[in-house]
């Protein structure tokens, strides 16, 4: 049930299919469905596409729709405006996590199953008949979207948007994660078959020519958008004091993040402590190796613990350069989360090339600095704890620059790309 708090704005209509409740005119509403978040995960473009979709909407007496998981619904809301809240309508659908092992695993995943597709043919019912300017599918999991595809391409003429996420990295990488093999056979399946009514959503132009190029489906039938993000302004753009480097985020394998501890050993072996700082902005997840008394670095957790959203964007803000040191086997059909924070909060990148950090690059101009190899990334950071003026100086340009591309991802940027992409010709 929606907390008191909501329950103005969180109207959960259980019986959805029967078309009398939804007070919609055909043809003005957009419906979302997300059938596999729950709670706090994916707020950020969830809540983000909501809003897209109301800007979409252009002014006319429709809603948004919302079709997901009450817990995910009491999250996305109170990140909504205030004002247009009354434009959105939320709708609850059962999302089942399975868990557990042996029998209760497999019980749990026949209990998905059954329940996914029985709630998604009420949905589609409920498209077919409303016929709503738009349907969105955020979140789904490759096996559902491979046998609800059908079902889809008899909605000739109704358009529909479907959200690739991070397991397009099963398309292109040999995992040797069976699940990850298994995800990347539905998706080429997918795309190949997916009707002339469905296009689909990627979070960058690498990852949209990548398809293309694969020849899986056509470029046409690809909307690449920036992964959107909220509107931040950073007020700071000088440095003084000791010059602080971040690392943002959970600290990890994938990330590369074991590279800061030898870079901040070999940084201080030339340097005085004085003249720099090196911080984690999260928790240590680096399996065989004990970093909870790392020399030279700063963790910014207690106990390597979650730390809240406020202390995050704090630390961040305190801090002068963001350290990116992921390599090009991570993170090319995923977007980082990290490298978007730094975008997001205008900390100016020190990054070894990537795909996705070059594109950032090519759009921000100077943004940061971009690295061939560890050992220039290290004479980048001694250049800049130095104060040497052909680097520092640079500093409040890369923060401007920053604000600039940031802007880019903002809602309304987003929403006039999807808004261009959809209208007929």
């Amino acid at each position: 049930m929606p907390s008191r708090k909501h329950s103005s704005v969180l109207r959960h209509t259980p019986d959805f299919h029967k078309n009398e409740q939804m007070q919609t005119e055909k043809g003005k509403d957009i419906v979302i469905l997300d059938n596999v978040i729950i709670g706090n995960n994916h707020l950020i473009i969830n809540s983000s596409m909501l809003e897209i979709a109301r800007q979409l909407l252009d002014g006319q007496q429709g809603k948004v729709r919302y079709y997901s998981d009450p817990s995910h619904s009491e999250s996305v809301v109170a990140l909504l405006p205030e004002a247009y809240k009354n434009t959105f309508a939320f709708n609850a659908i059962p999302v089942i996590h399975p868990g557990g092992r042996g029998f209760e695993k497999i019980a749990l995943w026949r209990k998905k199953l059954y329940l996914d597709s029985r709630y998604f043919k009420k949905v589609c019912k409920d498209v077919a008949h409303t016929k709503p300017q738009l349907f969105l599918i955020t979140t789904m999991i490759p096996f559902n979207l491979y046998r609800f595809l059908s079902k889809l391409n008899t909605l000739k003429n109704q358009q529909v948007l479907i959200i690739l996420h991070g397991e397009l990295e099963a398309v292109f990488c040999n995992n040797p994660s069976l699940t990850a093999r298994i995800n990347g056979y539905f998706y080429k399946k997918i795309l190949k078959k997916a009707g002339n009514n469905i296009k689909f959503l990627v979070l960058s132009d690498y990852i949209k020519d990548s398809l293309a190029n694969k020849k899986l489906i056509g470029q046409d039938r690809l909307i690449s958008i920036n992964h959107p993000l909220s509107e931040y302004q950073r007020k700071n753009l000088t440095v003084s004091g000791p010059v602080v480097f971040s690392h943002l985020g959970v600290a990890n394998k994938r990330k590369n993040s074991s590279v800061i501890f030898d870079l901040a050993r070999e940084t201080f072996q030339e340097l005085p402590k004085d003249a720099l700082q090196f911080n984690i902005i999260g928790r240590v997840d680096l399996y065989g190796a004990d970093y909870s008394k790392p020399d030279f670095v700063t963790i910014k957790s207690k106990h390597n613990q979650s730390i809240s959203q406020e202390e995050y964007i704090s630390f961040i803000e305190a801090s002068h350069y963001s350290l990116i040191f992921l390599d090009n086997t991570e993170y090319v059909y995923r977007i980082s989360g990290s490298v978007l924070d730094s975008v997001q909060y205008q900390l100016p990148l020190i990054a070894l090339e990537h795909p996705f950090i070059n594109e950032l690059f090519e759009k921000g101009g100077d943004i940061g600095f971009l690295c061939k190899d560890l050992e220039e990334m290290k004479q980048v950071v001694l250049r800049l704890a130095q104060k040497d003026p052909l680097y520092s100086s640079r500093y409040e340009t890369q923060i401007i620059n920053l604000r600039k591309l940031a802007a880019k991802f903002y809602s309304g940027n987003v929403a006039e790309i999807i808004s261009k992409a959809i209208k007929p010709a």
